[in-house]
């Protein structure tokens, strides 16, 4: 019977599970079960949360290859001579020098190109875009970065101004367009003189 035991020993501390004959009562082996099951908890419960993380950051940067056009949401107050147009919000800020601010009457159109380098350095930082014509019109443009760090950002705006006055029987549309897209950020906004 010891060459049995002895030899059962040996094959144990061979295979590396444990030093001779131990029995668990049931206490110990539903102990050791709940510390297992707990470490399974919390290794399951960081996995999800990882890729939970990885996905989200996925759908924040978009899907596929190439950029893709973040919404914006405008608000207008009027000013003299013009439209204060307010970003109120946006989904993800970028550099105003992928921005181009676009206004129209249906009939015409005036582009200004907005540079970051403008709008970079300060609390807040205003350039002006000078004039443009739409149709017979004048229009001036004023970008305000309000964080003065070069994008778009809640709380930036844009003012335009027109000589000859905006005119009531026109409707006009002001909006924002992510150059690399070529896609409006947002619905726009419009206003009449």
């Amino acid at each position: 019977m010891i060459g049995e035991e002895t030899l059962a020993s040996e094959r144990t501390i061979g295979e590396g599970r444990r030093f001779g004959h131990v029995k668990l009562s049931q206490t110990q082996s539903r102990r050791r079960m709940s510390r297992t099951s707990f470490i399974i908890i919390i290794v399951s419960a960081v996995v999800v949360l990882t890729v939970a993380g990885a996905v989200l950051y996925i759908m924040s940067i978009g899907f596929g290859p190439g950029p893709w056009t973040a919404a914006v949401e405008l608000s207008k107050e009027p000013v003299a001579g013009g439209w204060r147009v307010n970003v109120d919000d946006v989904l993800r800020d970028d550099a105003w020098d992928e921005i181009e601010v676009w206004l129209n009457d249906s009939a015409n159109l005036a582009v200004w190109d907005i540079r970051s380098r403008d709008l970079d350095g300060g609390y807040p930082v205003t350039a002006e875009y000078g004039a443009k014509l739409l149709g017979t019109l004048s229009v001036t443009l004023t970008v305000t970065d309000k964080n003065g760090d070069g994008f778009v950002s809640f709380h930036d705006s844009f003012i335009v101004t027109a000589n000859p006055a905006f005119s009531s029987a026109v409707t006009y549309t002001a909006a924002l367009i992510y150059e690399p897209t070529g896609e409006r950020m947002g619905t726009g906004i419009t206003f009449n003189g």
